[in-house]
């Protein structure tokens, strides 16, 4: 599934978006939405594909071995993906850029009518490119295609980019201790999707 096609492609309307940008006097809004427009042309979202096994797990084993260890959950879910996300009705979500995969982020169901964001890491020469708001949108909808009712994930407050990106998409803090799943977990977040 590309976010490309129908009513799901995360870029509809950044021409409507940011119409006065481009029509004002603003040379610095025009940049912005050029370099959106570029990126969209350049990259896609896809689903789950078994050929992506080794970048989901390099693309999550290069953030978590840089601030922490690996853990057991992480090798079960690194390993393992399609048992332990996709056959348990979840999905892992890539952003390919020439048809590399440079992003990633996965879906596990976590309780009736939650899933936990998980495994979310971009390539560090594909930071700053939106690749993350990219994957939080694909995300977000497939969680409410799910009828979810809320998103829930665990973090470490030292992953800063990350905490201020999930506030960027409404997440609130609702615990600041530790979490028996992750020894690194120092933040437990959620959204309401209700």
């Amino acid at each position: 599934m590309s976010t490309r096609s129908g009513s799901s492609n995360p870029h509809i309307g950044i021409l409507s978006e940011n119409y006065e940008n481009i029509t004002g006097d603003n040379p610095g809004g025009l940049r912005n939405c050029l370099k959106k427009i570029i990126i969209f042309f350049m990259e896609q979202v896809v689903t789950w594909n078994p050929q992506f096994k080794q970048d989901f797990s390099d693309l999550n084993t290069q953030w978590i071995r840089k601030y922490f260890v690996i853990e057991a959950q992480d090798i079960q879910q690194l390993a393992h993906p399609e048992e332990n996300i996709i056959d348990v009705g979840g999905e892992i979500f890539f952003v390919l850029e020439d048809g590399i995969p440079l992003g990633t982020c996965a879906m596990v169901p976590h309780g009736e009518k939650c899933y936990e964001l998980a495994k979310m890491g971009v390539a560090p020469e594909a930071r700053g490119k939106g690749y993350g708001d990219l994957l939080m949108k694909a995300c977000i909808e497939w969680a409410k295609t799910k009828e979810a009712e809320k998103i829930m994930l665990l973090s470490n407050t030292i992953l800063e980019p990350a905490i201020n990106l999930y506030k960027k998409f409404g997440f609130k803090t609702v615990s600041l201790e530790g979490h028996p799943d992750y020894k690194r977990c120092n933040i437990e977040m959620e959204l309401s999707l209700k």
